[in-house]
């Protein structure tokens, strides 16, 4: 609350330092980071947020929420290339959302890479072969 005090009020020194401090008490939380990152975007201070996500990046140990809320980040502060990596490893975790594989097939479809996309698809038959997954896939083989 105060962090947000701070941003309405102006304070952007205030609202970093504060952040800082979140992010120094729970190095771990991700919500403190991406607030903090976000916070450092908005003050011209992009190096200094990339760097913090990607030490989230290596601390997340694989957990798909963190990996799908960094790709989202990154692809929103215009970092293609951290986010496909982020995608890809996200696509490698277990417990992985199917639509991390859709996501990341689609990216390889978009830069030409048909093959490496429907490759990428059709791992969806690998996490659960399922009616719903062999489904999942004919859509998404339909409409690219």
């Amino acid at each position: 609350r105060l962090i947000r005090l701070l941003e309405l009020r102006g304070d952007t020194t205030g609202a970093l330092a504060q952040c800082a401090l979140l992010v120094r008490a729970d190095p771990k939380d991700a919500e403190g980071v991406f607030l903090y990152a976000n916070a450092l975007v908005q003050a011209g201070e992009r190096v200094r947020a990339l760097a913090l996500l990607d030490a989230l990046a290596q601390r997340s140990g694989g957990e798909p929420a963190t990996l799908s809320e960094l790709v989202t980040f990154y692809e929103r502060v215009g970092e293609a290339g951290r986010a496909r990596l982020t995608l890809e490893r996200l696509a490698r975790a277990p417990g992985a959302p199917p639509s991390a594989l859709v996501e990341l097939g689609s990216h390889y479809f978009i830069d030409g890479n048909k093959e490496e996309a429907v490759a990428t698809w059709r791992r969806l038959l690998l996490q659960r072969n399922t009616e719903s997954s062999r489904s999942l896939l004919g859509t998404v083989l339909v409409e690219h």
